[in-house]
């Protein structure tokens, strides 16, 4: 076998030369940073690390861009794309304009710098720390780089939560979505008005669930009805409050919308916030909040099903059964 060859699974398959890998520079820009200026731009960071790559005679060179992803978790696209080349060899040196663009997770950072690269033989380089891999004596600080990086993210992260319970406890809301059957004011976002078509489809769902309908029932007589689904009616209606991703036209019901939509107070005419908690400011995991926990504030819009119906939809033991299940999937993750 020649000497630029090596077997994989079987196949002959050509050995990457060191003059041939990749000098990859490394861009991330998360939404907090955005809001610290110009200094942290995607075109800034990649004007800086050329210019270093060019006056060290770095060749070679390709980018791996993050856009508005933490550095909490190294689940971002850029990241894991330029991972899986690292991985198959064809990267010889990674640069970072500092090792926050790289992350703020100290262990995840310590495995890649310290475990990873070393293993690939990829050299590592946070220009601004003065972090370089092939300069071991002077990166007996950069664990503690690590460290203060994290403890920054965590902190944001506090900070943020608080301003948000703050924003909550006064009544505003935080979030972009709102209930189907809803729309917002132009200009008062905070102020919600019932939408004259989707309302009637959720008095609809109300007034069937009073009748003994279950979920799975209701669900079935509504796409037989042909009604669309909540997100595709937003996605056709009112396609700049769709959050989520939608099928056009899609009428097939399922019954965890039903009871979605059975079990929101908002529907009474209440605003109702804080309905999840994060868990883990690393992994942006969530659990649904307690009743104590919840933020309801009674009687600040107009309410599309009266007091009346709600509890008669709500007597069925069927659908109490099914919005516990529904309310107790546990945790799951966010954005």
């Amino acid at each position: 076998m020649a000497a630029n060859k090596r077997r994989k699974g079987g196949q002959k398959v050509p050995k990457i030369r060191d003059f041939d890998r990749v000098t990859a520079l490394y861009e991330r820009l998360s939404k907090d940073d955005e809001q610290q200026g110009e200094s942290n731009s995607i075109l800034n960071q990649k004007r800086f690390l050329e210019d270093f790559a060019r006056k060290s005679g770095m060749t070679n060179i390709k980018h791996f861009t993050d856009d508005g992803y933490t550095g909490r978790n190294f689940n971002r696209p850029g990241f894991q794309v330029m991972l899986a080349e690292a991985e198959a060899g064809k990267i010889g040196t990674i640069i970072v304009k500092d090792m926050s663009r790289f992350g703020r997770n100290y262990l995840e950072v310590g495995f890649y710098t310290e475990i990873l690269f070393p293993k690939k033989q990829i050299r590592f380089i946070a220009i601004n720390n003065s972090v370089d891999s092939d300069k071991p004596q002077d990166n007996d600080f950069t664990p503690f780089l690590n460290i203060m990086n994290e403890w920054y993210a965590k902190d944001t992260s506090n900070k943020i939560k608080s301003i948000f319970l703050s924003r909550m406890s006064d009544g505003k809301r935080c979030s972009g979505s709102i209930p189907y059957g809803y729309n917002r004011l132009p200009e008062d976002k905070q102020t919600l008005v019932v939408d004259p078509v989707a309302s009637q489809v959720v008095k609809h769902i109300f007034e069937l669930a009073a009748e003994g309908l279950t979920p799975p029932a209701i669900a079935r007589q509504l796409t037989e009805e042909k009604v669309l689904i909540p997100s595709a009616y937003t996605l056709q209606y009112h396609p700049e409050q769709c959050n989520r991703k939608a099928e056009y036209g899609c009428t097939s019901w399922n019954a965890n919308t039903v009871r979605e939509i059975l079990s929101r107070q908002e529907y009474l005419g209440h605003t109702v916030l804080r309905k999840t908690i994060g868990t883990n400011f690393k992994t942006d995991e969530r659990r649904f909040a307690t009743d104590e926990e919840r933020l309801v504030f009674e009687d600040t819009h107009e309410p599309i099903v009266d007091g009346a119906l709600w509890e008669q939809a709500h007597r069925s033991n069927v659908f109490s059964a099914g919005k516990a299940a529904f309310r107790k999937r546990g945790r799951y993750g966010s954005p």
